[in-house]
């Protein structure tokens, strides 16, 4: 397990960071699903104690970047979050890279005293075979450019793509593979894949050549779909509907960072 030390080391970094209010703003929201964008307020939590329950809930690095993009997701100023999520990620890596040096899940800290908390059954990831993944992405490359398929996958995972230059910055920090892999996940059916894709693709600029892209990643994909999978979200729903608050499902909140507290959620 990491060493007390470290965690307090991250935390201490992501303090001092010059995005610390952002940085504060996105964790909280990611743990609490509560937004608060009162500075004071913001300062008088205990940090350390949230970040130390954010990472006890989400054990790798791929659970933490999908629980901190999910909570972007419902902000207004999107793609800011996002940016200010990978800093994060970049910042927490210590933890994480620990952790698995040691073949163990991150670990939380009590009162100055590192205690491991019981791992949730693991769930099958996809794709069991890195060759697999080599396979699908040279068949969406060899059908569709692969910035098309980036913004078509990024759209439908998180919002619509805005063509900016913050945007296309942030795009280019993705990875095809890792956008593909989100995209399984995110879709228990090759029904839902197609309608999803479809949906978003319909809302892009020349969505003739995207209902195109949409097409070649649903073949590129849909061979990999099973009845095996379709239980195994069923199963990751279950144990992730222990972890949410049901009442505040499809909340956005609004980041209106220095302006006044008329939309603040939490006092």
């Amino acid at each position: 397990m990491e060493s007390p030390s470290i965690i307090n080391e991250v935390v201490n970094n992501l303090q001092q960071h010059s995005q610390s209010v952002r940085i504060k703003k996105i964790i909280f929201l990611a743990t609490k699903n509560v937004w608060i964008s009162d500075k004071n307020k913001l300062d008088k939590l205990d940090f350390l104690a949230i970040f130390q329950e954010l990472i006890s809930v989400n054990r790798t690095k791929e659970s933490l970047r999908d629980a901190l993009y999910s909570a972007a997701s419902t902000l207004n100023k999107k793609a800011e979050y996002i940016f200010i999520s990978n800093t994060i990620l970049t910042l927490v890596e210590a933890v994480f890279t620990e952790a698995v040096t040691a073949n163990q899940s991150p670990t939380v800290v009590q009162s100055g005293v590192a205690t491991e908390k019981p791992v949730a059954a693991k769930i099958s990831s996809f794709p069991k075979d890195r060759n697999d993944l080599f396979d699908i992405k040279l068949d969406i490359m060899r059908y569709t450019n692969p910035l098309r398929a980036k913004i078509l996958i990024f759209s439908t995972l998180y919002h619509q793509f805005r063509y900016t230059e913050d945007e296309l910055s942030l795009l280019k920090r993705q990875e095809l593979d890792d956008l593909i892999i989100k995209l399984y996940r995110a879709c228990p059916s090759v029904t839902q894949l197609k309608n999803k894709l479809n949906t978003t693709a319909k809302n892009l600029p020349i969505s003739s050549e995207n209902l195109q892209a949409a097409e070649t990643i649903l073949m590129a994909l849909q061979g990999y779909y099973t009845e095996a999978k379709e239980d195994e979200f069923r199963e990751r729903e279950s144990l992730e509907s222990n972890q949410e608050d049901n009442n505040n499902q499809g909340t956005n909140f609004i980041d209106d960072d220095d302006k006044d507290e008329t939309c603040q959620l939490a006092n």
